[in-house]
């Protein structure tokens, strides 16, 4: 979440100052982001990524438990944006301060479409069950 965080605060203020020297920070976060998924898609051991065939009775609760979890943070994140956008429409402003709005709303769908279902997952992780000696 912090790379993410990270990330969008160097592309904010890249377009804002259009300083060239946010490039290396730039350039070492997006490969950081960029691997950060494939990283929680393996300590979650692929929960959002097998099929429903390959899960157990206990994972296929932890992946409808994760994306129950994930869709309300989701609905509230999405509902306070457009909140923020009426009420800065409401006040005269247009969108963010010297940001392009539909381009931080385009990030932050993405984010919120793609990675907080991982988030959630990889927040909730249990480790396996442990095996029955008897």
């Amino acid at each position: 979440m912090a790379l993410t965080g990270a990330t969008l605060a160097c592309l904010t203020l890249l377009y804002r100052l259009d300083d060239a020297w946010l490039i290396a920070p730039l350039a070492a976060l997006l490969p950081l982001w960029m691997i950060a998924p494939g990283v929680l898609n393996g300590g979650t051991r692929g929960l959002l990524e097998l099929r429903t065939r390959m899960l157990d009775e206990r994972q296929l609760a932890d992946r409808d438990r994760a994306g129950t979890v994930a869709h309300r943070a989701a609905t509230v994140l999405l509902a306070v944006a457009a909140g923020m956008f009426v009420l800065a429409e409401a006040v005269g402003a247009d969108g963010l301060p010297e940001v392009p709005a539909v381009w931080v709303l385009v990030y932050a769908v993405v984010v919120v479409v793609w990675l907080m279902p991982l988030w959630v997952a990889g927040l909730q992780a249990r480790g396996e069950p442990a095996e029955d000696a008897g």
